[in-house]
């Protein structure tokens, strides 16, 4: 395995985990996320930032983070 292929599997999985602590921090606060949101999330410069915020501005009554969901937090996020 050449430097470059080694240094991609090692942000592949940092990518991995990430993704993996943003849908437990979600379920743990019992909400589900869809494949959109994740991929919101995870292109945004502080992902767990936003989390953080989404599930602060989270309706009690919402089951499922959407794409909807992100837009406001992302800009909230990125005004704190």
């Amino acid at each position: 395995m050449t430097d470059t292929e080694h240094a991609d599997e090692k942000g592949m999985d940092a990518q991995r985990k990430l993704r993996s602590d943003i849908i437990q921090k979600l379920t743990e606060a019992g909400f589900l996320i869809t494949e959109d949101a994740i991929v919101m999330i995870l292109e945004h410069p502080e992902p767990l930032t936003l989390t953080k915020q989404i599930l602060k501005d989270a309706d009690i009554n919402v089951v499922v983070i959407g794409a909807q969901h992100v837009p406001h937090a992302s800009s909230t996020a990125s005004t704190a």
